[in-house]
């Protein structure tokens, strides 16, 4: 059972630190564009989209 969570646990972290070296190359302005893009797409989705 352990091993399991191990194994998630580090699929998840893979999956971060590997975002944080894309994030790190980009600056602040760049990163805000794009979570405005981001949102903007969430709210312009199909309704039952939204009901998680």
């Amino acid at each position: 059972m352990k091993l399991k969570k191990d194994k998630a646990k580090s699929q998840k972290t893979d999956w971060f630190s590997s975002n944080l070296k894309e994030l790190a190359g980009k600056n602040e302005s760049e990163l805000i564009e794009e979570n405005v893009q981001l949102v903007k797409k969430i709210l312009r989705g199909k309704p039952q989209a939204r009901n998680y």
